[in-house]
């Protein structure tokens, strides 16, 4: 499938959005996945200075690291979801850094340099897109019901499975 060009997004809005509405939906899957990172490691910061028997000066530390990890998730999940340009540096340093993890950060940090460096990835935050969609607001992106079916399942389980493994110690 060839990708027009984007001075043509203009003549036919709808068709250029439902042209690009799933890689739209993906953009917008991977912020959700960046906000959820972001309370993951919110909580890791809080839960791991209080339950952490290291000095205070590391359990500090290890907290300013994951509240700044954990805000550099936000504000680049955010952003992905509004399709914000801004966050294309941010989005590809944080990707980039992901893939030095394992399994599913690399494969995740991989699908987000995708999504933002491929042409379609280079539309779909161009401002012209952006008047596409304020021009066909009936087309909506829609969501990932299994998004947030996984999202909730790991929630219970990275929440509560600690709570259980403290209670019965």
């Amino acid at each position: 499938m060839s990708i027009p060009p984007i001075l043509s997004l203009a003549d036919n809005p709808e068709e250029s959005r439902r042209l690009y509405l799933h890689h739209e939906r993906s953009v917008r899957f991977v912020g959700n996945l960046y906000l959820f990172a972001a309370v993951m490691f919110g909580l890791a910061a809080v839960v791991g200075f209080f339950t952490m028997t290291e000095p205070l000066w590391a359990r500090v530390l290890t907290g300013v690291i994951c509240l700044g990890v954990s805000v550099a998730c936000w504000l680049v999940g955010r952003g992905l979801c509004r399709l914000d340009s801004r966050v294309i540096i941010p989005a590809t340093i944080l990707a980039a850094i992901g893939l030095l993890g394992f399994c599913i950060a690399t494969i995740v940090s991989g699908y987000t340099l995708y999504l933002i460096h491929s042409k379609k990835g280079h539309v779909v935050f161009s401002h012209e897109y952006k008047t596409v969609i304020e021009a066909t607001p009936h087309v909506q992106s829609g969501s990932f019901l299994i998004l947030w079916i996984v999202l909730i399942l790991a929630m219970t389980v990275l929440v509560v499975a600690p709570l259980i493994i403290v209670l019965t110690m």
